[in-house]
């Protein structure tokens, strides 16, 4: 009888180890996969050619790449904390606010507006961004990618130009 006890236990401790062993190998699966998304996002952020910034819900920056620092010509500590509508020229900041809200609500696609770069030169840039979501729905930041369009702002207006000067 005494054996029958100490083999149960003993069978449950067994039992229990596999529990463990278990629980330990899917916690090593889940890590693995957590490095490999690590390692994905890390190299995303660092082939797309276009500025990317991620903000929290009111619009503070928690996330800027390296494309973003080099547009700007700020220092990453100079930005991050900072409101996403803080390079923004001012004409264009109670636009960006409204454009901001709305994208809670619906997609909105890309839009424009003009920043200035640390230099003080202004450029014409697109943005488009969307809301960083929960899986229970609730919002928690939103993420933006930037172009720019200067060039492609100016030959607009050198053709409008041109078009006005030969009337045609």
């Amino acid at each position: 009888m005494r054996m029958g006890g100490f083999y149960e236990n003993r069978r449950w401790i067994v039992e229990a180890d596999m529990g463990t062993a278990d629980n330990i190998l899917k916690f090593k699966k889940r890590q693995a996969a957590l490095q490999e998304s690590d390692e994905f996002y890390k190299k995303l952020m660092a082939t797309i050619p276009d500025p990317i910034f991620r903000t929290d819900v009111e619009g503070n920056i928690l996330f800027v790449n390296d494309e973003a620092l080099a547009l700007s010509e700020y220092e990453r500590e100079d930005i991050v904390g900072r409101s996403i509508t803080f390079f923004l020229v001012p004409e264009d900041v109670p636009l960006a606010a409204q454009n901001m809200r709305r994208r809670f609500e619906e997609p909105l696609g890309p839009r424009e507006y003009r920043i200035r770069k640390r230099a003080g030169r202004i450029m014409d840039i697109e943005v488009n961004g969307n809301v960083l979501r929960s899986e229970d729905g609730s919002s928690f930041g939103m993420v933006y990618v930037c172009r720019d369009i200067t060039k492609r702002r100016k030959a607009e207006r050198d053709a409008a130009e041109w078009q006005e000067r030969y009337r045609l």
